[in-house]
């Protein structure tokens, strides 16, 4: 079985995993079961699984999404091929963002660095209001909504610290040059 980077590896991660899931949902605690030789509650494809090295692969997937934080509940995750995504929606809403934000961010370097900062700001707004409301119950929300208001604000959060690295990298090299 492959480690996960770390100052112990794999141990470590399980340690992690063990402590952040105390209670058994359909997520990465019962795949931590089923490695143990307990019966899963749920996991990667049907009933009765033919391919174990897909089953290890996804496995390892859950783990290095759980390490990211991510709750990974069954309910707010999109899943593909009876597998869910080792991140639930707005993380991965989040993450696709910052890849578009990284890839993209060349068409707002002529921007002020504090217009950026005001979009980053506006665009981490939806994402609380949705996050908060529906922590406090007050409504439920959809993953596309979760997908979308993640991709909003990755996107622009990663341009704007995109932008301000670059303007850092120029005040340093300005002041070196005038040294």
């Amino acid at each position: 079985m492959k480690s996960i980077p770390g100052p112990r590896g794999l141990d470590a991660a399980k340690d992690f995993l063990d402590t952040w899931y105390s209670v058994p949902s359909a997520g990465y605690a019962d795949y931590v079961g089923w490695e143990r030789g307990q019966q899963p509650q749920t996991y990667c494809g049907s009933a009765i699984t033919v391919d174990i090295n897909s089953d290890k692969i996804w496995i390892s997937l859950m783990r290095l999404g759980a390490l990211t934080g991510c709750h990974q509940m069954n309910d707010r995750s999109f899943s593909w091929k009876g597998c869910q995504f080792p991140l639930c929606a707005r993380c991965t809403g989040l993450l696709l963002g910052q890849l578009a934000g990284f890839l993209l961010f060349v068409f707002f370097i002529k921007f002020n660095i504090i217009f950026l900062l005001c979009l980053a700001v506006v665009s981490v707004i939806p994402l609380g209001i949705d996050g908060i409301g529906q922590l406090k119950k007050l409504w439920l929300s959809t993953n596309a909504r979760r997908l979308c208001t993640g991709i909003l604000c990755g996107y622009f959060v990663t341009v704007f610290n995109m932008n301000l690295i670059i303007a850092a990298v120029k005040m340093i090299k300005t002041k070196l040059a005038g040294a």
